[in-house]
């Protein structure tokens, strides 16, 4: 039989509200969450998992969330992260917050320093709530951790990391995700950002240059980037690829 260390603790914090704190290690996992209670009788659970040497925080500010949505995004978050810094960036922080919160905003999450922010009513649309690769998309950009330069842009830091999604991500076709069927610029070309960037990033690496994507990143993280690069790796200006690019649009 395996060795169960478990390890609980209570306090009590006044007539406002009561915290208590419970921290398991099974299996070396460990698991620690905290229950507050407060005035009005909401309920917030905040969770740290522990696992293979990472950290996951785990904040909500949401009194509806789902459990089940909770879990899946931990979940996803520990089999995605680790093999997202271990490609791309081994010195990437292994010590990650996701908040979740019931802001109504336009956008699904975003990620500074090392939060991860999920707004949970964007999740609640029809076919949504399966869209847990979203993790995936803003875990990268920790892991990116780009050094700032005026000269990246920011349409390659998200196509970089829809491309990422695209590689990386467990259940993107049944979250309805996907990358563009049909070229959807409008005009912008590679600038398009998001998926179209990474469509386009997608062909160059299949078809032009294997790796493209590992320099462009490199070069972002260390502030190096200069549109020079694609001559160097690929023979040709970007404006040159994207000319290639949309009269060879099959991947």
């Amino acid at each position: 039989m395996k060795n169960l260390v478990l390890f609980v603790a209570a306090i009590l914090f006044g007539s406002n509200g009561i915290a208590k704190e419970k921290a398991s290690i099974l299996n070396g996992e460990t698991i620690t969450t905290k229950t507050e209670v407060n005035k009005n009788n909401s309920v917030f659970k905040d969770s740290i998992i522990v696992k293979k040497g990472y950290q996951l925080t785990l904040k909500n500010k949401d009194p509806k969330l789902s459990q089940e949505f909770k879990n899946n995004i931990a979940e996803r978050f520990f089999i995605v992260y680790p093999k997202m810094l271990k490609h791309f960036n081994p010195k990437a922080s292994k010590n990650v917050t996701i908040t979740f919160s019931d802001e109504d905003v336009d956008h699904p999450a975003h990620a500074m320093n090392n939060e991860i922010t999920i707004f949970t009513k964007f999740f609640t649309r029809p076919g949504r709530e399966k869209d847990l690769d979203v993790i995936v998309h803003e875990g990268f950009h920790l892991v990116q951790a780009y050094r700032y330069s005026e000269n990246t842009p920011s349409w390659l830091v998200e196509g970089i990391a829809d491309y990422v999604r695209e590689i990386y991500g467990v259940s993107n076709e049944t979250s309805g995700w996907s990358l563009p069927k049909a070229l959807d610029d409008n005009g912008k070309k590679y600038e398009a950002s998001y998926r179209t960037t990474a469509r386009f990033l997608l062909w160059i690496d299949r078809k032009i240059k294997k790796g493209i994507v590992d320099t462009l990143d490199a070069k972002c993280r260390k502030g190096t980037y200069t549109d020079a690069i694609w001559k160097k790796e690929t023979g040709k200006t970007i404006d040159e690829l994207w000319d290639d690019y949309i009269k060879n649009y099959s991947l």
